[in-house]
């Protein structure tokens, strides 16, 4: 080997020191920082990720895919392979899923959807009959039978359980936003598992379009029947109905701010079941995903592997709620219920 082709291997590696310095100089040492802006995003000072990018690229680790947006999956995707009812296991394809899981039985109960770094968005009904003290929030969770090292689990700091809310079937304003109990050094750490959702703009989805739902929720009668839950995500693809389509199968019982979402036909059959409640109904829009509906109720005849008719499953629109939402994040105080 000559004198040349010797230099020519630390070349690329000489080039990466020169680069760090020469940004460590710019910045004067800052570390890298993170800024809170609008719900769901979060803002990354260019230069400090410059620095941030070759550390990283010097240490041969893996830099988050997305860390300054939302709506994105990871740039790699498992292809589902495996079967929310008439689904298939997700995959680590949405990393905005949240699990709320009780403190004593370790199970999973409800879903939700994250869409910032401290806030949680999932259905009022969840926590009927819940203490929050009782509760822990897991994101990053893909198969519920073994640690994977992707999970990230909070406390409940909060939980805004909007005012209107109505117990009971139609579950009018059926929505809360859940605060994470954070800590220095025990924050939520955005990578390719655990990022927030979009918010949808009004009427910005409709009748037709195609979307999906994702849970742990139980994804046949039998196993509702003996209470065994799947162990991994799983996902369905469902399109969105209008609410005369709706009000065929649920009348009166269907408002506004609720939307549907599945099939009126009896052979085809996709949507949520028990312990899905909560959360997304997530559709793509412009490249990224968008929260556009929370899993709220409906016939669990869906969870019966034959029914003889279809009908859809039932979600609190989004749209409707987003000057709510806002109003929670930007709280200081945590009341238990406004």
């Amino acid at each position: 080997m000559n004198a040349i082709s010797s230099w020519a291997r630390f070349l690329p590696v000489m080039s990466l020191l020169v680069l760090v310095l020469l940004c460590r100089s710019a910045v004067e040492g800052r570390a890298l920082d993170l800024k809170k802006s609008a719900p769901g995003r979060v803002n990354v000072d260019e230069t400090d990720e410059a620095v941030s990018s070759v550390v990283t690229l010097l240490a041969g680790l893996k830099q988050p895919s997305n860390l300054a947006t939302c709506g994105m999956r990871p740039t790699y995707q498992k292809q589902a392979v495996f079967r929310v009812v008439a689904g298939v296991e997700s995959s680590n394809r949405w990393p905005w899923q949240v699990a709320l899981v009780d403190t004593t039985s370790k199970q999973p109960f409800c879903g939700g959807t994250l869409i910032g770094r401290e806030h949680v968005v999932t259905a009022a009904h969840c926590f009927d009959g819940k203490n929050q003290n009782d509760i822990n929030i897991v994101l990053g969770e893909h198969d519920r039978s073994r640690p994977e090292g992707t999970e990230q689990q909070f406390p409940v700091d909060c939980v805004h359980i909007h005012r209107r809310y109505v117990k009971g079937i139609p579950y009018n304003n059926d929505i809360a936003v859940v605060k994470l109990k954070t800590a220095p050094g025990h924050d939520v750490m955005l990578n390719d598992f655990v990022m927030p959702a979009c918010m949808p703009e009004k009427n910005e989805f409709k009748a037709g379009d195609t979307c999906y739902v994702t849970g742990w929720g139980y994804t046949n009668f039998n196993d509702l029947l003996v209470g065994k839950r799947p162990e991994v995500l799983n996902e369905a693809q469902v399109p969105i109905l209008s609410n005369d389509q709706c009000k065929q199968a649920y009348g009166s019982y269907i408002s506004k701010k609720m939307i549907c979402a599945g099939y009126l036909e009896g052979d085809r059959r996709a949507d949520t079941c028990k312990g899905d409640s909560g959360g997304p109904l997530i559709c793509q829009r412009g490249g990224v995903w968008k929260l556009f509906g929370v899993t709220s109720w409906g016939d669990n005849t869906f969870c019966n592997p034959s029914p003889t008719d279809a009908v859809p499953g039932v979600y609190t629109r989004v749209d409707r709620y987003r000057s709510w939402i806002q109003s929670r994040i930007e709280m200081d105080s945590c009341p238990s219920k406004r």
